[in-house]
This record gives structure tokens, C-alpha cells and sequence, in this order.
């Protein structure tokens, strides 16, 4: 039995799916990318607890096999003619629709092709097949398959990525220990404690060799001392000279007593730490 059209429907039909696969990857892809941008950005923020990123994960991955699940029972529907999108009367409505007075024309044909027991005559079926197969063939079939909808999700995907990256670089340090904390789920860090450091002192007007105290106060939780940062002033020269300083917090206050100033300095106080980073008050 002459099978043309049925060979052409099956081509199409693959096309099809191979189509719709390739915009639903892009939309996973893009999918992906949000989700990796939104856990960064709130883990850097607010160092969820080691419960709270295993369940995350586990959603992710689970989230990742259901839809992996869920695509092979489609396809397997598929296969047995039972997803309406791509069922061969869907397709042969969709395709024949512009081209056949008839819009069941082209399914008819399928049907009678794949009868069995068809007590039809061969060469009627064949040239029915012949004569539908010459039309199908005259279709520009691109436009079946829009380009548009992947070509934006392209887009969206590659916008993404510029933000993630942006976001990633901007705030480096935070987001590359947001990223090791996620590979690192079961393993507990210990947030950083913020405090601030106020100065009490702001401008400080001195005579040439007399001796300055300088005081800061800290609000919060602080550390055991401080530092204290001393920066030469001169506008006449591009080299400046840095001092670095270190003193106690006593009753959450920390003092520096400077000798001898005979020259113009700014001055910050700060305190670095591998948790918690640069924190100062200038």
C-alpha cells in the first residue's frame, strides 16, 4: 500500500516536536538562570541556614525530574496518537487547512492509507496520494516553524546572563561566598555580625608637632580592636604616605593617640576581616 503521505505527515510531525523542543529548552535555560540569579542574590543577602539550602536543592532537583518525567509520558502519548497538539488529525487540520477545500482532505487520505484491509483500489489510493502529495509539497513549511518565539527567548536568555554577571561582578565577594555556601549546603557558616564605627572626632584643626587624640564609638556587636588608617595630605604631590594603626575597644569605644603631627592626614578607621570584609568610618 502506497504510503506517501503518511511518510510526509511523520516528517512533519518530527519537525514539530523538534521545534517546540527547542523553545521549551530555551525557556528551561532562561528558567535556570533566574532561579541561579534570585538563590544568589538572597543568599548573599540573608545567609539562609543549612535546612533551608538542602530543601531548596532538593527542589531544584526534583522540580528538574518531574519536568524530565513529564516529557516522556508526552511523548509517549505521542507515539500512541494520544496528545491532542500532535495527533495526526491535529497536524493534517493545520497543514491542510489552507491548501484543501476540504479540511479533513488530508487526514482522509492518512486514514485511508493506513486502513487495513482496504479493499479500495491500489491505484485510486495511490494516485489520491499522488495528487494530495503534489499540494503538500507546493507549502512553504517555514512558516509552520517561526523562528520568533526562540529568537526572543535568545534574547531574554542572553539579557540574563549580562544581569547575572553584572550582579556577580559588582558584588563579588558576597555573591562568590553566596555560590560556595550552595555547593556547600550541609556545612553551617556562621553569619557576619554587622556594627557600625562612628567618629567622634570629624576635622581636626592641630598646630604643627602637638599630639592628637582621635576617638571612635561603635554601636553593635564589635570586635576585640579596630584600626586606624592615616593617609598623608598633600596636593603638590601624587604620593601619599599610609600609616596603619591597631587599638583595643574598650566600653565600645577605641582611641588613637597620634605624636607629633606635622603634617595634613586623612583618617578612617576600620576593621578587615575574612568574614566580614571592610567596615570603617572616615
Amino acid at each position: 500500500m502506497n504510503k506517501d503521505v503518511s511518510l510526509y505527515l511523520r516528517k512533519i510531525r518530527n519537525a514539530f516536536i523538534v521545534n517546540n523542543l527547542r523553545l521549551f529548552t530555551w525557556k528551561i535555560f532562561c528558567s535556570i538562570i533566574l532561579f541561579f540569579l534570585v538563590i544568589v542574590a538572597i543568599e548573599s543577602k540573608f545567609y539562609l541556614t543549612t535546612v533551608e539550602r538542602i530543601f531548596t536543592i532538593r527542589f531544584f532537583i526534583v522540580g528538574i525530574l518531574l519536568t524530565l518525567f513529564s516529557l516522556t509520558i508526552i511523548y509517549l502519548l505521542i507515539l500512541k496518537n494520544r496528545f491532542r497538539p500532535y495527533q495526526w488529525k491535529t497536524i493534517s487540520e493545520k497543514i491542510g487547512r489552507d491548501q484543501f477545500e476540504d479540511h479533513d482532505h488530508l487526514y482522509n487520505v492518512f486514514q485511508i492509507e493506513n486502513q487495513k484491509g482496504n479493499n479500495q483500489s491500489e491505484t485510486l489510493v495511490k494516485s489520491l496520494s499522488d495528487e494530495t502529495l503534489s499540494k503538500l509539497k507546493k507549502i512553504k513549511y517555514k512558516s509552520f516553524f517561526p523562528t520568533s518565539k526562540i529568537n526572543k527567548w535568545k534574547k531574554i536568555s542572553f539579557y540574563l546572563l549580562l544581569i547575572t554577571n553584572f550582579f556577580i561582578l559588582y558584588n563579588f565577594k558576597t555573591s562568590s561566598e553566596a555560590v560556595t555556601r550552595w555547593f556547600n549546603p550541609s556545612i553551617k557558616f556562621k553569619p557576619p555580625i554587622p556594627f557600625k564605627i562612628n567618629s567622634s572626632m570629624r576635622h581636626v584643626n592641630v598646630l604643627a608637632g602637638e599630639d592628637v587624640n582621635l576617638v571612635f564609638s561603635v554601636d553593635g556587636k564589635a570586635p576585640d580592636s579596630l584600626l586606624l588608617e592615616l593617609k598623608s595630605f598633600n596636593p603638590k604631590s601624587n604620593k601619599d604616605s599610609i600609616q596603619t594603626l591597631s587599638s583595643p575597644i574598650i566600653d565600645d569605644k577605641v582611641s588613637f593617640n597620634i605624636k607629633n603631627v606635622l603634617q595634613n592626614f586623612r583618617y578612617k578607621g576600620f576593621y578587615r576581616s575574612k568574614s566580614f570584609g571592610i567596615h570603617g568610618m572616615k
